[in-house]
């Protein structure tokens, strides 16, 4: 091994410290008569004073390799060593290492120094867990160097030439440059290390050092004796050193490492692999996928297929992930996003739109085993029974990746490119780098744990079309609730198909069911069908409440239609990943189109703004809205009952709470303490919601902080003005129309609403309003 020297550089610019220690390098090799090493084949490479001076070593000592740039030949040097070298380690996992490949290439360029790489990467890199054997191999066991060597020479070529008064122009804007990379051999060499500063990253500063650097060298006075003996000023860093290198969009970095990304590829074998299982995948699956999906209502047309025919799903639920995931939950920002979502996938692909008519291709580092026992969770029912998933094994591929992790990933790697949708984690480095990618290439993506991407958050990739879902979508996500065991054109059948009809008729809204019933159902076949996404969810709670209930001898119909309502319990834990959904009882019209400042109120847009510059930790979000005030609701803000003449924030029976804002991360956060509150201190009001045929004594309120939604939004008579929606609050056209039929004695439909009825009736604006809705109503209905 070599002896080395450190040379710590303190600011960029060449000043005092610089110049003595340099000076101090210089005189130390003058006395001791080393010299730092030159590459043959060409004079002139390190400043116009050893233009003339440097002695020609015998050719055939050195590999050549033949470089074209236009019509015009390169011979690159290969075993030459240049006396200013950038050299790091490779360790992790598979997208870890590329991303040290392509930072370390991106630093090595704007230095202008020589890349010395190692000459094996580990192909088990697993974090968090002990790993016995990392099964090293040489780097093309998973890249293709000599592709990526031949044109990172090009680049550096092509960098340097547009730059001619730097010193490093010399070195590779000319007919016998040296090679770019070379690899660390560990022969006897004396090294002056040269360490770096945080503030030493940035593109112009390294190019400043490599400056720096080479004009020293070139001005040494005694250099023709240094470059006789082996003698390299070099900079080496530890494999984390990337997470320094800021790589954004605008930046000088930024189209440099996509070029440097696109000459890393692969070997052959990789490609070869990839490509002969995707066509297994689509030659084996693809009728299936689509035939499984035509049972539940989706289409298919040609459409579906914009890219690769399938999906792809990378899931992060291994040990070393999961053991990972507990060392980042536990930091001071308590971030919440390392596995969420994880073991709801399959709600997560149904809420998004994500079509099962496609297979999915599941890229996991999970064996056969460890996914079977995915399929036995209740929770993940949806993926597995509604999608068409495809493992490794079910490709003829290994069940198990063993110590070749990073090999495989890389084939799932191959997979992920072309995939017409593309779901990952985006705390995962593989996911994050992959979605940059498809993001830059307009494909889409999907981060199926929510909130941000941490290499965007700390600039390491960072484009201007954001990855992360923002708190509040342009889109809203309008959530209902259906009860098991609906017959076609019964009463709850006839109000759901009418809130639909009328919500695609008159909104923009994307229709979420929420529902226990069997997929293959026919009410759940025809709202798919409508372009509704439904998510299918037994409760673990539902037993336990069925019990109690029936003890009290309630009927199964009642039974049935409180628990749909009771459903909405579990909405903020079922992978959805908006922060704020609309929820509404299915006894809704849809009369106008709803919008953020409907439910926010006239300051929508600086509350979103604010929402999201707190995403990325820029301010702290304090603007919620006060009890019983409009704005952005801590937990829920809910409108107030049509007939109410309390105000709803005094007044629990003046909460409508069949319309509600949710909050779902507040929600998410608390609710498990909600569940236990509901489900041992709410039986009274379970039942009363039982004996009152659905009327919702929302017990939200006893629990949560609730504000207001706007007036405008639900239709009330006293309000005399445009709604969005109207709410019928059980008081549904069926009784209305029998209440007119029968004078008002139709007790059995109308009893607990008569009241009501009779009092709008004395008022012409709500008769006129109730009947035009009734009839808006019964055209749906037909």
């Amino acid at each position: 091994m070599g002896t080395s020297m450190v040379l710590r550089l303190g600011p960029l610019f060449p000043n005092a410290r610089v110049l003595f220690a340099l000076t101090v390098f210089a005189t130390c090799a003058s006395l001791l008569r080393m010299i730092l090493p030159l590459w043959s084949g060409s004079a002139g490479l390190l400043g116009q004073s050893l233009e003339t001076n440097v002695p020609l070593q015998p050719q055939e000592k050195y590999k050549e390799r033949m470089m074209m740039h236009g019509q015009k030949k390169k011979i690159i040097t290969r075993d030459a060593q240049v006396p200013f070298q950038f050299k790091f380690h490779i360790c992790n996992g598979l997208t870890n290492q590329k991303l040290q490949l392509l930072d370390g290439t991106l630093a090595g360029l704007f230095l202008g120094a020589q890349i010395v790489l190692p000459k094996t990467i580990v192909l088990n890199g697993a974090q968090f867990v002990s790993v016995t054997d990392q099964n090293r191999q040489p780097l093309d066991h998973i890249f293709n160097m000599t592709r990526f060597e031949t044109m990172i020479q090009q680049v550096y070529h092509v960098f340097w030439c547009r730059r001619k008064k730097s010193r490093a122009f010399k070195i590779w804007c000319n007919d016998t440059p040296p090679a770019a990379i070379v690899y660390d051999d560990e022969t006897p060499t004396t090294v002056v290390d040269i360490k770096l500063k945080r503030k030493d990253w940035a593109a112009k500063a390294l190019t400043q050092v490599g400056e720096v650097a080479l004009k020293h060298i070139s001005d040494d006075k005694n250099s023709m004796e240094t470059m006789r003996n082996n003698r390299i000023l070099r900079i080496t860093v530890p494999c984390e050193f990337w997470f320094e290198v800021k790589v954004v969009e605008g930046g000088d970095f930024w189209d440099e490492f996509w070029k440097i990304n696109d000459a890393l590829e692969f070997n052959q074998e990789i490609l070869w692999v990839g490509k002969t299982t995707k066509h297994a995948l689509l030659t084996d699956f693809s009728d299936a996928a689509r035939e499984k999906a035509r049972r539940f209502g989706y289409r298919f047309d040609k459409d579906l297929i914009q890219h690769g025919g399938y999906h792809v799903v990378h899931l992060r639920a291994e040990q070393d992930w999961q053991a990972h995931c507990k060392v980042w939950l536990s930091w001071r920002e308590k971030r919440d996003n390392c596995i969420n979502n994880t073991f709801s996938i399959g709600n997560v692909l149904l809420s998004e739109g994500i079509s099962p008519a496609l297979p999915v291709y599941l890229a996991t580092g999970l064996s056969e085993r460890e996914i079977q026992g995915l399929q036995d969770l209740s929770s993940m029912q949806s993926f597995f029974n509604i999608y068409t998933v495809v493992t490794k094994g079910m490709l003829g591929l290994p069940a198990d990746v063993g110590n070749k992790r990073e090999y495989w990933a890389a084939v799932d790697y191959m997979f992920s490119q072309n995939a017409d949708w593309f779901v990952g984690n985006s705390i995962s480095t593989f996911s994050a780098l992959t979605m940059e990618v498809r993001t830059r290439q307009k494909m889409p993506i999907l981060p199926y744990n929510g909130g941000t991407m941490k290499l965007e958050e700390i600039n390491c990739i960072r484009s201007n079309a954001l990855t992360m879902i923002p708190p509040m979508r342009a889109e809203i996500k309008w959530v209902f609730t259906l009860p098991r065991k609906i017959e076609q054109n019964d009463l709850v059948y006839n109000m759901t198909m009418v809130a639909v009809k009328s919500a695609a008729a008159k909104t923009g809204l994307i229709p979420v069911c929420v529902t226990a019933e069997d997929p293959s159902s026919t009410v759940l076949v025809k709202l798919v069908s409508m372009g509704v996404r439904v998510i299918y969810h037994r409760p673990e709670w539902l037993e336990i409440a069925e019990r109690n209930l029936q003890q009290k001898n309630v009927r199964e119909a009642q039974l049935d239609a409180m628990m749909a309502q009771w459903l909405r319990i579990d909405i903020p834990v079922l992978g959805l990943l908006d922060e704020f959904v609309l929820y509404t009882d299915i006894d809704v019209l849809f009369i106008g189109d709803i919008f953020w400042k409907d439910l926010l109120g006239k300051n929508h847009l600086s509350l979103r703004e604010s929402l999201m510059r707190n995403m990325f930790g820029k301010g702290f979000f304090d603007e919620y809205a006060a009890t019983g005030r409009i704005g952005v609701p801590k937990f829920l803000g809910v409108a107030e009952r049509w007939g109410s003449t309390v105000p709803a924030s005094k007044n629990e029976d003046g909460l409508d709470c069949g319309v509600m804002l949710m909050n779902l991360r507040s929600l998410r956060e608390s609710h498990e303490r909600f569940r236990q509150f509901v489900l041992r201190k709410q039986w009274k009001q379970l039942l009363k919601l039982a004996d009152m045929h659905g009327s919702d004594p929302c017990v939200y309120a006893g629990f949560y902080q609730i504000s207001n939604l706007p007036g405008r939004l639900v239709w009330k008579p006293q309000g005399m003005q445009l709604a969005s929606l109207t709410h019928f609050e059980g008081m549904n056209c069926a009784g209305v129309a029998a209440y007119m039929r029968n004078g008002g004695n139709d007790g059995a439909r109308t009893q607990p609403y008569k009241e009501r009825l009779e009092e709008c009736f004395d008022l012409e604006f709500c008769r006129t309003s109730y009947l035009e809705f009734c009839s808006d109503y019964t055209a749906y209905v037909r």
